[in-house]
């Protein structure tokens, strides 16, 4: 199974937000592996979910299931990401990450499960649409 996570901003508290994918046994996330990383250099993978929960401080407020894809083909991608992994917030952020490990930026992609009652709606590539759950 295939899950996307998003916590959304919340810059009170200074935080800009974060998004990671679990497939199987594979969690996708990607963070500076230090702090000239924001520009650019060398990105760390969490190991899991309860890192980014905890990094983030709650929950994250978007989850969603994608179906129709093939997970072993997204599992041995991300290990190979892994091995190079970088890191910048304007290019190599940890949404860009989530997006190209399983290649959903190569052509359009409607196929998923709404698993709370705000979740992006992936429209067309590299567009996103929220939709209330009551919408669908």
């Amino acid at each position: 199974m295939l899950f996307v996570f998003v916590w959304l901003p919340k810059l009170g508290a200074g935080n800009i937000g974060h998004g990671s994918m679990q497939v199987n046994g594979e969690y996708v996330s990607n963070w500076p592996g230090s702090l000239i990383s924001v520009l650019y250099g060398p990105g760390q993978a969490a190991p899991d979910f309860n890192f980014d929960k905890a990094a983030e401080g709650a929950l994250p407020e978007v989850a969603f299931k994608l179906k129709g894809l093939d997970e072993s083909a997204i599992q041995d991608k991300w290990a190979e990401v892994k091995k190079g992994l970088t890191y910048s917030f304007a290019t190599k952020n940890c949404f860009q990450t989530v997006a190209e490990v399983p290649g959903v930026t190569q052509e359009p992609y409607d196929r998923q499960e709404r698993l709370l009652p705000l979740t992006p709606r992936i429209t067309r590539v590299g567009r996103l649409q929220l939709q209330s759950r009551s919408a669908s």
